[in-house]
């Protein structure tokens, strides 16, 4: 990483002061076409800055109501600027360790509206002719003892499999460590069973079976906060800007979205545009062979973004 960077006041003049149309435009040309959303921040973003006397009920009650009515209003502004695939971490071994009861409450109230067609997401999938896919690691759903839900995964996931105007990812992680090593595993499984198949063949079996679309890369990340370390989702990340926000996940508007996606387009512009030998097809995809099983996707030096 080239280190944070905050965009100067005139750099964000410029953006906000583009029509729609040619954000949308610049986008495109930017192939900013996949971006990763973890849901970070609110819970405490919330208790920041709750009203006087307001309980810890109510607090949760915002929390769900901003996952129900405003989370399907943030994937539709992705969407209207040409955002084609968006992965959103749902749901990892944090929280599956607060307990059983909180992520029965999140099943109930967060996970349900996914399955209701009069739902926002509902509505949502028919709109934006979206394909909504249950990515990664589903299998700890019935480790933790609520294994019951694959099926509602399954059947939403039937019901929209020909649409393909928008690919809605929900994304499941164990922890980062425990899925690059899950990741692992699954190649030196491969090539147990074919030591023939070359890196490139068992990387695209391999996005197959954690992402069940065909994706190459994630362009861009948001986070919430100041700028931390951070690891994304195995195999697609070697090409990501990291954006930090100072709004939480179920905070964000049109603005602060539409200021990231236009960040990531110029970036990945100028690098190209100044660097085009290290982003040729041959070289965009390479991989290198790494101790037992695991390799390392070639890694290009994108900046931070605080916005």
């Amino acid at each position: 990483m080239l280190g944070e960077r905050r965009p100067s006041g005139e750099t964000l003049r410029r953006v906000d002061d583009l029509s729609s149309e040619e954000a949308i435009t610049l986008i495109q040309e930017g192939d900013v076409d996949t971006v990763y959303l973890p849901l970070d921040g609110t819970r405490r973003f919330l208790r920041m800055h709750a009203k006087p006397g307001m309980s810890e009920a109510e607090l949760i009650d915002l929390y769900y109501y901003l996952i129900e009515h405003h989370l399907p209003k943030i994937i539709r502004i992705f969407h209207k600027y040409g955002v084609k695939n968006l992965i959103v971490l749902a749901m990892d071994r944090t929280g599956f360790d607060r307990g059983q009861t909180y992520t029965k409450t999140a099943i109930e109230r967060g996970y349900m509206p996914l399955f209701d067609s009069g739902s926002e997401y509902g509505k949502l999938y028919k709109d934006l002719d979206a394909r909504v896919v249950f990515a990664g690691f589903n299998e700890a759903y019935a480790e933790y003892g609520f294994g019951e839900l694959l099926a509602d995964f399954e059947d939403l996931e039937n019901k929209t499999a020909k649409n393909k105007g928008f690919n809605l990812l929900w994304y499941t992680s164990y922890l980062p460590d425990e899925d690059y090593l899950a990741v692992g595993n699954a190649y030196a499984q491969l090539r147990e069973e074919n030591s023939d198949i070359t890196l490139e063949d068992a990387k695209l079996i391999l996005i197959e079976r954690l992402y069940r679309v065909p994706l190459q890369k994630i362009d861009v990340s948001f986070f919430y906060g100041f700028p931390r370390s951070k690891v994304l989702p195995p195999l697609i990340n070697n090409q990501t800007v990291f954006l930090y926000t100072r709004k939480p996940t179920l905070t964000l508007d049109d603005t602060t979205i539409r200021r990231g996606l236009l960040l990531t387009a110029l970036t990945k512009k100028a690098i190209y545009d100044s660097y085009p030998q290290y982003f040729s097809e041959a070289k965009q995809s390479t991989v290198a062979e790494k101790g037992n099983g695991f390799w390392a996707e070639e890694s290009y030096h994108f900046p931070d973004y605080y916005i």
